[in-house]
């Protein structure tokens, strides 16, 4: 008997040991650099030139579309512009592989010398084999890109910005569930919308069919041929393996939250009604019969002339009326409207007079330049109504009623007054319709005196005469609740005997220690006890603010007293600044009641 050596048989098989290329699952992209608002609400009034932000629409006016990254996704990155462009939105992955030790064991005996394949002889593989291509782009849906071709331009509506917190007011979030760009990647694009990828990509699973290489390990020990053995020089010609079918598309990422903005509705108000003795058509001109004003955001309110300052409108006399239109929200959409109606007498008795048909009608800029006649202008004498069209009147936003800003304009015809057999008071009404954004406002009682006037009264007395903050360390706050002169609150009483309504304003001047000085701002107040909102004092007379920047709403148009005094409340605070010099300190505080703001 020969030596035993122990080889493979003539089925024997292998364990498959696969190695699957590794490929960087990447989609297409374009780097761009993330800019976050310095605001304290993190949402800028105005965006610089050449920021980049997603529409889903075609881009506003004063921006034009960023195509740099169509069919790209958006990427965010220290440095813009980078790309990995020139690579497929598909994959694929090379295999090879190694065929382990055989099963299927053939015991020798006898004593021919047979050659054969040994017991641990492997192979590698002898064709190559690529898994199938498949698609690694994540779920995404287009957004159209822009950019800003001017500095310091609004935030457009329908811009959709990126957030790390839930948006406020004016936004609606688009990626929360149900969103449109719920768990979506970003790819820009020329249009909006198109959706695509996948949450996953596959491969198949099952690899058939390949050869492997021949064998060259083999022993020339002796070995039985009746029960067979494998060739010493041989090649398996039905290989497969499996692998991983299913993986993920999502390369690293981070979540954010995407807002749609919308601006806000116009606040358009009837802000101001003034008439004067004159026959042209020019803004402010003439004499100066009535002047009805409102704070911001307010309509005038139902009001009389001071006739006793301006005299009462002369009779059989050309006067001219003057309205002021003012859109009062910052940052809000363009005000338009479709007509602007005053009635020249809300009760019959008497109306103001009789519109003077040959001039017609005319709006104008809120600094009175660029006077235009409008396209509609009609009076109707059964119902004593002027009727202004609103067609080709835009009033943009504003957050003030400056006289050289575009967010007010003027509308303003004439009018002949009548000769009445004794003097009257005529009321008039206007209203505007068909306010595109926003509501409708309107004036019920405007009233002009024609008659004997009592004098005008304000009868007001306060309940301190100093005003003391006490003792208080740098860097700290007192009321005026505490030492020797407290006085809080200071009472403001309007006495019933005031014929007039009223507004309360205050100013003041920085307190002075001979050549150190507290700044006025230094001092705050409010118009109640709750204090999470203090207005600093300053030296021009104003109505405080509340938390929405609006002057205070009981300190305006302080009605007629009626049946007794009527009062209103002043807190006070001082804040020590906190490198400031110790000393005892003085200043002036004035509280003004008048007739009109400020």
């Amino acid at each position: 008997m020969g030596t035993q050596t122990t080889v493979a048989g003539p089925t024997h098989t292998h364990t498959v040991n696969p190695t699957v290329q590794t490929i960087i699952n990447v989609p297409e992209y374009r780097n761009l650099t993330l800019i976050r608002s310095k605001d304290v609400n993190g949402i800028p009034a105005t965006l610089p030139q050449g920021a980049i932000a997603f529409f889903n629409t075609t881009v506003p006016t004063n921006w034009a579309q960023y195509t740099y990254t169509n069919f790209l996704f958006v990427r965010a990155a220290v440095t813009a512009n980078g790309t990995n462009a020139s690579t497929a939105a598909t994959h694929w992955h090379d295999v090879s592989y190694t065929l382990t030790a055989p099963s299927g064991v053939a015991s020798p005996s006898g004593t021919t010398a047979n050659a054969a394949s040994a017991k641990t002889h492997a192979h590698t593989n002898g064709t190559a084999q690529t898994l199938n291509t498949s698609n690694n782009e994540p779920p995404y849906e287009t957004l159209i890109l822009g950019y800003l071709t001017v500095d310091g331009d609004a935030l457009p509506t329908g811009l959709i910005g990126i957030f790390n917190a839930t948006p406020g007011t004016n936004w609606t979030t688009i990626s929360a569930s149900g969103g449109a760009m719920y768990e979506k990647f970003i790819m820009g694009s020329a249009t909006y919308g198109t959706t695509g990828g996948n949450t996953y990509h596959t491969h198949a699973d099952n690899m058939t069919g390949m050869s492997s290489s021949w064998s060259t390990v083999n022993t020339t020990g002796r070995a039985t041929t009746s029960g067979g053995v494998a060739q010493p020089s041989h090649r398996h010609t039905s290989v497969a393996l499996n692998t991983p079918n299913t993986v993920s598309n999502y390369p690293l990422f981070a979540d954010v939250i995407l807002g749609y903005y919308f601006k806000p509705p116009a606040n358009l108000k009837i802000a101001q009604f003034r008439i004067y003795q004159d026959n042209k058509m020019t803004l402010g001109t003439g004499t100066l019969k009535c002047n009805l004003t409102s704070a911001y955001g307010y309509n005038i309110s139902n009001s009389e002339c001071d006739n006793v300052t301006n005299g009462n409108l002369a009779v059989n006399t050309m006067h001219r009326a003057e309205f002021r239109l003012c859109n009062d929200q910052n940052g809000g959409s363009a005000a338009t409207f479709t007509f602007f109606g005053h009635n020249l007498t809300t009760n019959k008795a008497y109306q103001i007079g009789t519109f003077y048909n040959d001039t017609g009608c005319y709006y104008t800029k809120n600094d009175g330049s660029g006077t235009t006649k409008t396209s509609y202008c009609k009076y109707e004498p059964n119902t004593g109504v002027v009727s202004i069209g609103g067609t080709g009147i835009s009033i943009a936003a504003g957050s003030a009623r400056a006289d050289t800003d575009t967010s007010c304009t003027w509308l303003m015809y004439n009018f002949t007054t009548g000769n009445p057999s004794n003097q009257v008071q005529a009321n008039s009404s206007a209203n505007v319709t068909g306010v595109n954004l926003g509501t409708n406002p309107d004036v019920d009682n405007l009233g002009v005196t024609i008659k004997d006037y009592a004098a005008s009264v304000i009868d007001v007395t306060v309940n301190c005469t100093a005003i003391g903050f006490g003792s208080l360390a740098p860097g700290t706050t007192n009321s005026s609740s505490s030492g020797a002169d407290a006085c809080f609150p200071l009472v403001v009483t309007i006495h019933e005997d005031t014929n007039l309504k009223t507004f309360i304003s205050v100013n003041g001047s920085d307190l002075i220690s001979g050549g150190n000085t507290i700044t006025v701002r230094n001092v705050t107040y409010t118009n109640s006890s709750i204090t999470n909102y203090k207005t600093e004092l300053n030296a021009t007379f104003t109505s405080g603010s509340d938390n929405v920047g609006q002057p205070f709403d009981d300190w305006i148009q302080i009605a007629i007293p009626a049946g007794g005094d009527t009062t209103r409340d002043i807190y006070w605070w001082l804040t020590a600044p906190s490198l400031q010099r110790k000393s005892t300190y003085a200043g002036t505080i004035y509280v003004k009641v008048s007739s009109t703001p400020g």
